[in-house]
Parts: C-alpha cells; sequence; structure tokens
C-alpha cells in the first residue's frame, strides 16, 4: 500500500466507475475532461452529493452539478421527467454519488486497502463552501455531459 494516492489513480478509478453508473443506470454519455488537484474549492451554485470514506484511509468524496443537469441526471435514473429541484432530485444524486464513489472505493481498495462508505448527505444551494477536515488537497475529475459540467472529488489519505 502507497502512502499517497495519485491523481492519475483516482482519475482512472474515477472514469471508469462515473461510465458505467452513467450508461447502466442514467443512460446519458459522460465524456472526460482534464482531471486536476484544488486545494481550496471555490463557493459553488448547484447540487453536492457528499460521502465519507473511513478505514486505513480517511476522507471525503463528490459529486457536483449545476441545477440543471442534476434535473437532468436525476430524470435519467427515475425514468421521468424532473425540471426543477425537489426531494426527489436530491434523492436520485444521492443515489448516483452512492454508486459512482461505491465504486470508486471498490477500485482503490487494492491501494487503500477496505474502506467503508457513509451514507450520502445531499446539499443544494448557492454560493456555498465544502471543506474536509482532513487538510488535503481535493483530486477532480471533471466530465462534460452536453453543455454541462459532473465532477467527482475525493479529497483522502492515510489515516
Amino acid at each position: 500500500m502507497t502512502t499517497d494516492l495519485a491523481t492519475d489513480v483516482f482519475s482512472v478509478a474515477a472514469r471508469e466507475a462515473t461510465h458505467a453508473v452513467f450508461s447502466m443506470m442514467v443512460n446519458m454519455a459522460v465524456e472526460p475532461l482534464e482531471p486536476y488537484q484544488d486545494l481550496n474549492p471555490p463557493a459553488f451554485d448547484g447540487v453536492v452529493a457528499l460521502l465519507a470514506f473511513n478505514g486505513d484511509w480517511i476522507g471525503s468524496g463528490m459529486v457536483c452539478c449545476h441545477e440543471r443537469l442534476a434535473c437532468q441526471v436525476s430524470s435519467g435514473m427515475l425514468g421521468h421527467q424532473l425540471s426543477q429541484v425537489d426531494a426527489e432530485v436530491l434523492d436520485g444524486m444521492g443515489e448516483v454519488a452512492n454508486m459512482v464513489l461505491g465504486n470508486i472505493k471498490e477500485i482503490l481498495e487494492g491501494h487503500t486497502g477496505a474502506m467503508s462508505l457513509s451514507v450520502p448527505t445531499v446539499l443544494w444551494g448557492k454560493n456555498f463552501c465544502t471543506r474536509s477536515g482532513i487538510k488535503a488537497p481535493w483530486s477532480v475529475q471533471p466530465f462534460q455531459i452536453g453543455e454541462d459540467v459532473f465532477e467527482v472529488r475525493l479529497c483522502l489519505k492515510r489515516g
């Protein structure tokens, strides 16, 4: 096991997991963009679904996108049209986060050892920030979906 999880290891896992979930469960094509690290995430408008990772490695994972894409993703998941953020959209985004980050966890466990995941917490708002208490950079894998961007983020370090 390593003591540092490289962005490229995360990126490969995020691309594989997101493609699998979106092609099978959401019926949407995702186009990966260039991954990067983010030391201080800026304020955000939209929907964020967070899960905690626990084990020898600890941290947080999240998926985030703007309202319009959150409605489209949840519509694909649930099989009916949703045009505004409501409880169904928040539940849909929580489920997408659970599947994407759960798949990432399974892929990364070869590098990190066994980990567990919390249940998702989903936030929706304008001009809000997220921070991780572990003080490590976020590895970010963005995806282009139509005109919008969907991000998978992971802030993880050896405990």
